[in-house]
């Protein structure tokens, strides 16, 4: 039942990604293509969180990065004005 039709295979796999994992019941369905599929996915989805990871922190750095850009030019134009 897990794994009989698209909607359930999309439902455990994204329990795969948040590590519960029935290894068993999908050995049972297919032993050939289990260890495979497994070892695979969980490679993959590592790599892929890992990258969404990264890729969200140097979107705020870069973010970040332009606020204090514009911050410093703006401190230094008011000093200039100044005198």
């Amino acid at each position: 039942m897990k794994f009989s039709d698209l909607f359930f295979t999309v439902i455990e796999s994204f329990k795969l990604m948040v590590e519960y994992y029935d290894y068993e019941h999908l050995l049972v369905l297919n032993p050939t293509f289990a260890p495979g599929f497994f070892i695979a996915f969980m490679i993959l989805i590592n790599i892929f969180m890992k990258n969404m990871f990264i890729a969200i922190i140097n979107a705020h750095y870069n973010e970040f990065q332009q606020f204090s850009q514009f911050e410093t030019v703006d401190n230094g134009d008011e000093s200039q004005n100044k005198s």
